[in-house]
């Protein structure tokens, strides 16, 4: 019976070793491959992460973003958004998806289900948020005002 292999993603293609391949000269399933060839045909972007902020500068920020609402260059949707993303930490996909039914109000937590959680598909895991009032009063916010 043959054996069957699993398809390899762009990135295993690329990391790929010759040596490691199953279809290896040799590895009794083929006797010539160009497998590693196929490396230089993919691109692959590194990730890069996210800028961030000195912890000294957070002050003058959300004095800026205060000012920004009260001279009107900011929605009021988009003030309690940033003070959301700065106040839980979240990655900013997770911010702008939370859903009323994720929101435990009686014990004050966030209950992010594992399909929203970044990663791969079988190692994803639900992940709850504990939340404090100022989070609550973001949250209550936002209700009132349809968000």
């Amino acid at each position: 019976m043959a054996k069957i292999i699993k398809p390899l993603t762009a990135t295993e293609v690329k990391n790929a070793r010759p040596e490691d391949s199953p279809l290896r000269d040799g590895g009794g399933l083929i006797e010539i491959h160009n497998c590693h060839k196929a490396r230089e045909s993919f691109h692959i972007e590194e990730a890069q992460n996210n800028p961030t902020i000195p912890p000294e500068e957070l002050p003058r920020l959300v004095a800026d973003i205060k000012q920004w609402l009260e001279e009107g260059k900011i929605q009021s949707k988009t003030y309690y958004l940033l003070g959301w993303s700065l106040l839980t930490g979240v990655r900013p996909a997770e911010a702008v998806s939370v859903e009323w039914s994720e929101i435990d109000w009686e014990n004050a937590t966030w209950n992010i289900p594992a399909e929203k959680m970044k990663g791969r598909m079988n190692k994803k895991m639900p992940h709850s948020v504990p939340l404090s009032r100022q989070m609550l009063e973001i949250l209550q916010n936002m209700r009132e005002i349809g968000g």
